[in-house]
């Protein structure tokens, strides 16, 4: 069997990246013959996916966090590949897709997930997800606007201190963000006019599994399979009203807090009276508006079966 395996180098902590050669070894030692290409630049990910698919190949591994993993699916899409299986190995920041999903996550140089996610993938039994569009960018996790696009957007700036210390460097920002945080009013239209809602929202997001930024259960009922995205929004003007929503999610994932707004939807499509910065699966994604669609049963992805 032949796979091309996507390194990102930067991605996360250096000493995960020993977790590489030992999923290598077991791909070896399973008759797998692995390609390894190694990213150069913001967004190469998406093209050595893309070249990929072009070139035939009908498995592709990502060894990176979650934005690589979002570039890599958005390769695959956009080239249309049709049947491309995706595989990952988590090694980045934050990893939350993989946390949500289920998948070991490497730590340090002898943990035995890199060896257990090499041989789920050899199992070839695939589970097809649907994959969110966001402007017409592909991803597998979630796509908003508002206080955590801020937050991304500032976070990309200064990478170097987001890989030494990930949780600082997160919480350093929100915190600025936060003191900064004023009313931002939005209009939000789900399926096509089937809702509206308008109102102050300082966070927005379509989500495709249920897990956020790490810690937050932001919409618990959301499943990668399902066949549908879970809106979730805050609704609030005060910036003290809106941490104490935020901290209720983190400890009763399904509170009914009166300022949370969560729908099921197939589509979705957000305006703001002044452009805000968007995100895709914590990748920066330009400015409102933002236009989300869904392609349901769209992507054989190598995960643990439920």
């Amino acid at each position: 069997m032949h796979a091309l395996l996507i390194h990102n180098p930067v991605s996360g902590h250096p000493a995960r990246h020993a977790a590489l050669n030992q999923m290598l070894a077991t791909f070896a030692a399973g008759g797998w013959q692995i390609a390894l290409r190694q990213t150069e630049h913001r967004g190469h990910a998406r093209d050595l996916a893309a070249l990929a698919v072009r070139q035939g190949y009908e498995h592709i591994l990502i060894a990176g966090g979650d934005g690589s993993i979002a570039q890599t699916v958005d390769g695959i899409i956009q080239a249309g590949g049709e049947g491309v299986a995706l595989g990952i190995l988590p090694i980045g920041t934050g990893n939350v897709f993989a946390r949500a999903a289920g998948l070991p996550l490497p730590d340090g140089r002898h943990t035995t997930a890199p060896a257990a996610i090499a041989r789920l993938i050899m199992q070839d039994r695939p589970r097809v997800l649907d994959v969110g569009l966001a402007n017409g960018v592909a991803f597998l996790s979630w796509a908003g606007l508002g206080f955590d696009a801020a937050v991304a957007g500032a976070i990309e700036q200064n990478l170097t201190f987001k890989r030494r210390a990930p949780t600082r460097a997160y919480l350093g920002e929100g915190i600025k963000q936060l003191l900064r945080l004023r009313p931002l009013r939005l209009h939000v239209s789900l399926d096509g006019g089937r809702e509206h809602f308008e109102g102050c929202f300082p966070l927005a997001v379509a989500n495709n599994i249920p897990l956020y930024a790490r810690w937050f259960r932001l919409a618990p009922a959301a499943r990668p399979d399902d066949g549908q995205l879970d809106f979730a929004a805050i609704i609030c003007a005060e910036p003290p009203r809106f941490l104490y929503t935020a901290l209720k999610l983190l400890i009763y994932p399904r509170t009914r807090d009166r300022c949370l707004l969560r729908r099921p939807c197939r589509s979705l499509h957000i305006s703001a009276e002044t452009p805000q910065p968007c995100h895709v699966d914590g990748d920066p994604l330009g400015f409102s508006p933002l236009d989300v669609t869904l392609l349901p049963q769209r992507l054989p992805v190598y995960l643990p079966h439920d």
